[in-house]
């Protein structure tokens, strides 16, 4: 159940991350440890009955304690995890896009840089054998568990 007895748990907002291959009974376990659930065989038999044909996807999550069980437990299976927003100022380089990138764990540095070097700014209609420099001030959206793909060039602007 969710957390609607304020007198035991104050209600507030819980940052969770799901790791890849959690199961679900051990996700509420710990969402229990953490005051969101108030019990914690209560919430798995309502997952075994509404939501076990639906697993609990990984990624980072914000959670309101005093959210109802079912809503909690359908942003869990839904992977409505926490949203990201990452701006990137005029003048940024590659690396420091990369190293910001990294820093906010949608991509490894290193990733983000070896992807550059594979494809060619041809590949997206842009002059030159580089993308340094055509990159231009942006701020982009997304979730940790979908990540940045930066194949979606409509998330930039690019000259």
């Amino acid at each position: 159940m969710g957390c609607k007895d304020q007198s035991r748990h104050e209600c507030g907002t819980v940052e969770y991350r799901v790791q890849k291959g959690a199961g679900a009974f051990k996700t509420i376990d710990a969402l229990r440890e953490q005051g969101v659930f108030t019990s914690s065989l209560f919430t798995k038999i309502r997952y075994r009955i509404q939501f076990n044909k639906s697993a609990i996807k990984p990624g980072e999550y914000s959670i309101n304690r005093c959210d109802s069980a079912h809503s909690i437990l359908t942003k869990l299976t839904a992977g409505e995890t926490k949203k990201i927003s990452i701006t990137f100022p005029e003048g940024f380089t590659v690396a420091q896009i990369a190293s910001r990138l990294a820093a906010n764990k949608l991509f490894s540095k290193e990733g983000f840089l070896e992807y550059l070097e594979e494809v060619s700014p041809k590949n997206y209609d842009l002059p030159g054998t580089s993308f340094e420099g055509l990159l231009y001030p942006t701020t982009i959206n997304c979730s940790a568990r979908d990540g940045f793909n930066f194949q979606a060039a409509a998330r930039w602007r690019v000259l």
